[in-house]
């Protein structure tokens, strides 16, 4: 006698599939439901009505996905190990069995036979994807998803992120009450607006320009700061911003270092406010004042709307979470 699993490794999809369609999910795609039911006609499937009944009492399956081939750089930073403390948690109490699943787009076949394996019904996705046709894969066998401290640029997905238009002005208000004048921003992150930010800046008194806007990889250089640094110096002293806000720990690290080098001093001459609050920012000289995401609130808040996607309490999620602003020596 046929069995579900063998009719969904025939149909190449997940037995969490075949019961959807055995179940009428309606969001099942059309294509794949059809597949299915022809499998099933073929081989002479007959579904088991106390079995189905306990499918539907059972647990959901959900997958965490991470880099492949960086996990421990990737758990190395707390905001990232705080996501998945969170979903974990929450999952706990919710009674949803949760797995990692290293992300290998390299190898896609892989990929897809450890979702197959794990039968999974819904995935957290804690980093942004290069190439976006992943999602086309997770739709074809009805996968839910959800974007974890990041947004998709191709199309609408469900996510709960920090919100950064939030940060930068929180970070805007905090200097304009420092008695700043002047305010310069660095390499801030999607989805930040840089007209929200020159709006946010003005109300408050601050002076804004795109002159004094620099956005740039992540993962900059001593050079490419050391750019603002020659436009800072070469410019008069009633134009130069009096105040910075940059959206790396890293950077502001790096950008202390090149102020030192060209005896501008920090917060006297230029205060700075950082974004995330990674454990160096304590550290460096002077400490960095910062907005902290709070890694396990995004985790927790992904793991209920998840729940409401599941259960089709919600059609889609879109989230902000606010940073909380840390005060140390660079403002």
């Amino acid at each position: 006698m046929t069995t579900l699993i063998e009719v969904a490794k025939l149909a190449g999809v997940g037995k969490s599939t075949v019961s959807r369609v055995i179940n009428n999910d309606p969001l099942v795609a059309e294509e794949t439901r059809k597949k299915i039911l022809d499998t099933i006609s073929k081989c002479g499937y007959k579904p088991n009505s106390t079995a189905r009944s306990l499918k539907k009492q059972d647990r959901k399956n959900l997958a965490i996905v991470i880099p492949h081939g960086k996990i421990g750089s990737y758990l190395s930073h707390a905001v990232n190990a705080q996501k998945i403390e969170g979903i974990a948690s929450q999952a706990l109490l919710e009674d949803y069995r949760l797995t990692i699943i290293p992300e290998q787009l390299n190898n896609p076949d892989t990929f897809r036979e450890a979702i197959y394996k794990n039968d999974i019904d819904g995935v957290f996705i804690l980093t942004e994807l290069d190439d976006e046709s992943l999602f086309d894969f997770f739709a074809q066998y009805s996968i839910q998803v959800m974007l974890v401290n990041w947004q998709a640029r191709s199309r609408q997905m469900p996510f709960v992120m920090t919100n950064h238009d939030l940060a930068a002005q929180t970070a805007a208000e905090y200097l304009a009450k420092q008695n700043c004048k002047r305010i310069a921003a660095m390499n801030c992150l999607r989805p930040f607006s840089l007209p929200k930010f020159e709006e946010k800046a003005l109300k408050l008194g601050l002076s804004f320009t795109k002159k004094w806007f620099w956005e740039f990889p992540a993962k900059t250089d001593a050079d490419t700061i050391g750019k603002f640094f020659e436009q800072y110096t070469a410019a008069p002293h009633p134009e130069r911003p009096d105040c910075i806000y940059i959206s790396n720990n890293h950077m502001a690290a790096d950008f202390i270092e090149a102020a030192t080098k060209n005896n501008i001093h920090i917060p006297s001459d230029l205060k700075l406010v950082a974004f995330d609050d990674m454990l160096l920012a304590s550290y460096i000289k002077p400490s960095l004042t910062c907005l902290r995401q709070n890694g396990e609130e995004i985790g927790r808040l992904a793991m209920k709307e998840m729940l409401k996607l599941l259960n089709k309490k919600t059609k889609n999620v879109e989230k902000m979470v606010p940073a909380e602003l840390i005060k140390r020596k660079s403002a």
